[in-house]
């Protein structure tokens, strides 16, 4: 029966590794898709941005920046608002 579990294990090992190379050869695929758009089109990729980038698209550029709540939607950026939620940890705040 130890055979039978090794000949298992094997197969387990082998599929797990074919899954996280062809993960690895999507990720790179994704990137050099991005990497072509951008240099054919000029513009960064909409659909991955950075918290850093959708925050810069929603702040405004031509008056002061004010945290009164209700504008956040006059920017015109492709970000949503973000939910901040507060975890307490132990019953401690």
């Amino acid at each position: 029966m130890d055979a039978f579990n090794d000949l298992r294990r094997q197969a387990r090992e082998k599929r797990d590794k074919a899954i996280h190379e062809a993960r690895d050869a999507y990720a790179a695929t994704l990137t050099r898709i991005a990497a072509l758009e951008q240099d054919l089109l000029g513009r960064d990729v909409s659909s991955h941005r950075t918290i850093a980038a959708c925050i810069d698209s929603a702040l405004p550029t031509d008056r002061t920046f004010t945290t009164q709540i209700g504008n956040y939607g006059r920017a015109g950026g492709t970000c949503r608002p973000i939910r901040v939620r507060t975890q307490f940890q132990g019953g401690k705040a």
